[in-house]
C-alpha cells in the first residue's frame, strides 16, 4: 500500500510541474547570430524554440528574457 501512494504522489508532482512549464508563442525576433554553434545548443537545453535564417538566430518576443538569462 505504501509503495502504490508513493507513486501516485510522485506522478502528481511531477505533472504538476511539468504543466507549469510556458509554451512560448510569440512573435520570432532577432536573437543574434551562430558564431560557434554554442548559442542554438543552449537554447535547446534550456526548450527555448529557435529559427535560424541566413546565420541568424530567432526566438519568440516572450522567451528573450528567459534566453538572456540562460544563455548569455
Amino acid at each position: 500500500m505504501k509503495p502504490l501512494l508513493i507513486i501516485c504522489a510522485s506522478l502528481t508532482i511531477l505533472s504538476s510541474l511539468t504543466s507549469c512549464q510556458k509554451a512560448f508563442s510569440g512573435e520570432y525576433i532577432q536573437y543574434g547570430e551562430i558564431l560557434d554553434g554554442q548559442s542554438t545548443k543552449r537554447l535547446e537545453q534550456h526548450e527555448i524554440p529557435y529559427r535560424v535564417r541566413e546565420g541568424i538566430i530567432y526566438i519568440p518576443e516572450d522567451a528573450f528574457d528567459k534566453a538572456i538569462y540562460c544563455c548569455s
